[in-house]
């Protein structure tokens, strides 16, 4: 049984022949197709996934997935794995047994830790894609924002205070599916 007015997320990965330029991702319920343009994320090696957010409306009592329509594009087949429905206004990666991801927003306390004039920031990750503004880590900080993020060229930018108040490195730093060290300290951006 479904909620109404709940934003529920479908996401499958999958693998064509051809081209496929886009498909929509109908929602299926008791009220009728929903249709929705898919988000495509090339992950690589052939290997794509698609996902579309839906927000259920009075009377909706169900939904049906995977339902796809229209994909545009020269393929022949389409091969679809590790579909999940949940009820986020995202995707998730796949869980095994429709298990769902406790909610992925947490608190850490910073008072009297973070300190621009010393101490230093690592992280440690694979990208699965490079996009203009791209983030990976966004905190609220009592000047702005501390946020880490790529654009289309594979520059690395921390924001840290006013907004665009940012370090960057040069351009070709961030690749997709190759692993990144970053470690932003009072002194720049060390990348590895």
């Amino acid at each position: 049984m479904i909620v109404n007015g709940t934003t529920y997320t479908e996401s499958f990965y999958f693998h064509h022949d051809g081209t496929i330029t886009g498909l929509y991702i109908t929602f299926f319920t008791n009220n009728g197709h929903h249709l929705v343009p898919a988000t495509i994320e090339d992950l690589g090696g052939g290997l794509k996934r698609a996902s579309a957010t839906y927000t259920t409306v009075m009377n909706d009592n169900c939904i049906r997935a995977v339902d796809i329509f229209q994909p545009s594009g020269t393929w022949t087949y389409i091969e679809i794995a590790r579909a999940q429905l949940e009820a986020k206004a995202y995707a998730t990666s796949y869980q095994i047994n429709g298990a769902s991801h406790a909610a992925e927003d947490f608190n850490i306390p910073t008072v009297g830790i973070l300190n621009k004039d010393k101490g230093a920031i690592e992280i440690r990750f694979n990208p699965l894609t490079i996009n203009n503004w791209n983030s990976y880590f966004y905190m609220d900080i009592s000047t702005g924002r501390f946020l880490l993020f790529f654009d289309n060229t594979g520059r690395v930018l921390w924001d840290y205070g006013a907004v665009n108040d940012s370090i960057s490195s040069v351009a070709g730093i961030a690749v997709a599916h190759q692993p990144i060290y970053i470690c932003m300290s009072c002194f720049g951006l060390v990348l590895g």
